[in-house]
């Protein structure tokens, strides 16, 4: 128990930084030294076998809510995200934010704050939406005279709304209704409001900003045609659709992203350019697995705190 507890800590500092391996830490610091705090942070203290004992046998510790949705919701939502960016969804998105606001004021800014709202929605990723989209977005922002910090901050921003932006959202969201005992639909319901007034923040605030520093937009010719694209990636829509209509008529978030999930993989067979082999296969795999090491290790430090 003593070495999984060290493994847990290193793994953070690996996966996270030294802020929440510091956190976990201090948890049990505090866990066998409570008799040294004030007020009601007092506690009598306990021996460091009984606090191993119950961090690793009990379901109070490592072993809690948090890290049970990670490995059973959050897994699979990932997984999900995965099959529809191998699918090429993404890249559909990205060609119609920059299809419809390229050539706008700020226009690659704008562009950045739509395909991060799109994207948002099948990948509940900070992280994954920055890098997929930020790619494209941040150096055609510099191009057309916006400050490399300030395009940074754009993709950033825009990025952090994927968290809270329906139907997929992140790992808060599954931990929300298992805590709250209510369905994954009306954490998602209660979400859509909250994610559209953050996206609406973000693009006013670069509509305004791209305005004041004067920063122009892409030009007709630099877009290249997207409609046809749009039009005939269309169906790759339909596992967001069928996961949605899913939760709403009741299926388990575990059922409605196994679906969605085999769909997604089934539609990605369609097109030469995005067939799945065996290797493309296993990277899908690897990169949800890559991100859930970011969302379950936090859940597991988040036990200790608990």
């Amino acid at each position: 128990g003593f070495f999984l507890i060290l493994t847990v800590l290193e793994a953070t500092r690996r996966s996270i930084g030294h802020t929440l391996m510091i956190i976990g830490v201090l948890m049990l610091i505090y866990s066998r030294f409570g008799f040294l705090f004030p007020g009601v942070f007092w506690h009598p203290g306990f021996q460091v076998s009984m606090i191993i004992r119950h961090f690793i046998l009990t379901d109070s510790g490592l072993w809690s809510t948090p890290l049970g949705v990670s490995s059973t919701f959050i897994s699979m939502f990932l997984l999900f995200g995965a099959a529809l960016h191998a699918s090429g969804l993404a890249e559909i998105l990205l060609k119609i934010a920059r299809g419809i606001f390229g050539t706008m004021v700020g226009g690659p800014a704008k562009m950045a704050v739509v395909a991060s709202s799109l994207f948002a929605m099948i990948s509940g990723s900070s992280t994954s939406n920055v890098a997929t989209t930020g790619i494209v977005t941040i150096p055609l922002m510099k191009k057309t005279g916006i400050p490399a910090h300030l395009a940074g901050a754009t993709e950033a921003a825009a990025s952090m709304g994927g968290q809270i932006t329906p139907p997929v959202m992140g790992a808060v969201a599954f931990i929300m209704a298992e805590f709250l005992g209510v369905s994954y639909v009306v954490v998602m319901a209660a979400a859509a409001l909250p994610a559209a007034l953050y996206y609406s923040a973000v693009y006013s605030m670069i509509h305004f900003e791209s305005h004041r520093i004067g920063a122009i937009g892409l030009k007709r010719s630099e877009i290249p045609p997207w409609k046809k694209d749009a039009l005939y990636g269309s169906y790759l829509f339909l596992p967001v659709i069928v996961l949605v209509y899913m939760l709403i008529d009741g299926y388990t978030p575990m059922r409605a992203g196994f679906t969605s999930f085999v769909l997604a993989l089934s539609l990605s067979m369609i097109k030469k350019d995005t067939r799945l082999d065996l290797k493309k296969f296993g990277g899908v795999l690897a990169s949800a697995a890559q991100t859930l090491t970011v969302v379950a290790i936090p859940s597991a430090v988040a036990g200790f705190v608990v």
